[in-house]
């Protein structure tokens, strides 16, 4: 074994104890949220890939029957996994987007559909060559579409990376364009990496890249966990106290915004009627409800503690968010079939730049007016205006 092919092997071994470890952090770390196994079906895939690159670079070149057959099912693996690795990767970006990834049929066969025909072509490999050929010396030869399984791959990244890039360019809450803007430069390093590799064959670039990238995003994942309330999904109170103190910085005083506090109404009755799993199923249902409330709104979504929610917007109607709840809480009930009626009391306090507060004391503010229009719902009164 030459130098240049020690060094390749000894960074892959890195790669892989490195990864191993990471897996082992998600697993005592993270729980099993949809997004949590799109990262680790990430890892699981790279590390896969990691091993097969290591394997694939010892077995290049080494005499006998054996070791050509060895080359060829290697190469085959890798070329294909190429693209099933950046497919989990535009999955993963996806439930972080949406938290959740669910395609028709023929939208899932369209995606796919890039994957069978480099399956095909590295199979097909085997006879003419198309992606690669395994010479008399059984060394790896680049076949006329080499090309073709990496431009697959990129392309899955190149669509998740346009899915955030289009989302960034939208109205979105500070945190969660900074989220996605973390998500889009963890894509910078592999890209070098790929270009690298692909120009200069033999330099173990792409795979050190991609495993530095996947540490990066464990970082960010693990604030999200952090952040993120675990039945809901939804920002935790200690991401909003975050979140209206970045608010209130120098950097943002001049920018007006309304705080909403939200209580579901009754919902003691729904748990002691019906159960708490019915009551924890309500207050998933209200978070999704509250999450179609906000959707394509400058909003800023938290779960506030038990069966309270919180809104901070920066619309200039604030009534527009109390009717737009009513309206979606109205649809839900009627399609939904649930026993009972979800209905939410909502009080809500308007910053003015000119005249400035602190964050208890415009908390204050709209928590007394949802405890004014809690008392008007338990006298029957629904008041239009809570100003």
């Amino acid at each position: 074994m030459d130098i240049t092919s020690l060094i390749y092997m000894e960074i892959n071994i890195i790669c892989v104890f490195v990864l191993i470890v990471l897996l082992k952090e998600l697993d005592l770390s993270v729980d099993k949220q949809l997004r949590n196994i799109a990262f680790i079906r990430v890892v699981i895939a790279v590390l896969v890939m990691v091993i097969i690159d290591a394997m694939r670079s010892t077995v290049d070149g080494q005499p006998g029957e054996l070791m050509r057959g060895l080359s060829y099912a290697l190469n085959i693996s890798y070329f294909i996994g190429l693209g099933v690795v950046s497919l989990f990767w535009f999955i993963y970006t996806e439930y972080v987007i949406s938290n959740q990834a669910r395609l028709r049929p023929a939208e899932t066969w369209v995606l796919v559909a890039p994957l069978i025909i480099v399956s095909g072509l590295c199979i097909g490999s085997l006879y003419a060559g198309f992606v690669f050929t395994i010479g008399p010396d059984n060394a790896m030869h680049r076949g006329t579409l080499y090309p073709v399984p990496l431009a697959a791959a990129i392309g899955y990244v190149a669509l998740g990376a346009c899915h955030l890039l289009v989302l960034l360019t939208s109205r979105l809450p500070r945190l969660t364009r900074l989220e996605y803007g973390r998500l889009l430069a963890f894509l910078i390093m592999p890209t070098i990496g790929a270009v690298v590799s692909a120009l200069i064959p033999g330099i173990p670039a792409l795979w050190p890249t991609v495993v530095m990238s996947l540490l990066l995003t464990f970082i960010n994942h693990q604030d999200h966990q952090i952040s993120t309330d675990g039945l809901t999904g939804l920002n935790t109170r200690r991401k909003f106290d975050s979140y209206l103190d970045g608010l209130l910085s120098e950097t943002h005083r001049g920018e007006p915004f309304t705080i909403f506090m939200m209580d579901i109404d009754d919902f003691k009755r729904i748990n002691d009627t019906y159960g708490h799993l019915a009551g924890d199923a309500a207050l998933v249902s209200v978070a999704v409800q509250l999450q179609k409330v906000c959707r394509g709104l400058p909003a800023f979504l938290a779960r506030y503690g038990g069966d309270e929610f919180v809104i901070i917007s920066a619309m200039p109607e604030p009534q527009h968010i109390k009717e737009r709840t009513a309206e979606v809480l109205t649809k839900f009930n009627r399609d939904s079939g649930h026993p009972y009626q979800l209905s939410l009391s909502i009080g809500y306090h308007s910053y003015d730049p000119q005249h400035p507060e602190t964050a208890e004391e415009i908390i204050k503010q709209a928590d007394a007016r949802l405890y004014d229009e809690k008392r008007r719902h338990r006298l029957g009164s629904h008041p239009q205006d809570d100003r």
